[in-house]
């Protein structure tokens, strides 16, 4: 058995639930909070510390956050370019929620690399 089907299908089967069933619903939402907890709570670790700060920041180099996606002539790469920006927005929100001081050191410390 291929481990990498078993888990996706062990993925889709734990994430199925009625909706019309309202304890489901509300283990779904619970579960959903926990797991943005989890996340953010990862994000403000990685940002406490300098190398996760840099890790974070060429990340969000690499997703075009502060640059446009259009491409001339080519709608296939500026799609890929807005999937890519799109990534980029949420781990950028995810920041500035979980660690907004980290943020601005992070921003602060690649202008002085820059620049310096």
């Amino acid at each position: 058995m291929d481990p990498v089907k078993v888990n996706q299908a062990e993925e889709e089967q734990a994430e199925a639930y009625d909706t019309s069933d309202p304890s489901q619903v509300n283990k779904a939402r619970k579960k959903a909070a926990r797991t943005r907890a989890d996340r953010l709570e990862f994000i403000k670790a990685a940002m406490s510390v300098e190398q996760g700060r840099a890790w974070f920041y060429d990340i969000l180099n690499r997703c075009h956050i502060l640059r446009q996606p259009f491409v001339a002539g080519d709608p296939h790469s500026t799609s890929f370019r807005c999937g890519e920006m799109n990534i980029g927005a949420m781990i950028l929100d995810d920041i500035q929620t979980a660690a907004p001081d980290d943020y601005i050191k992070m921003v602060r410390e690649n202008k002085t690399v820059k620049n310096g």
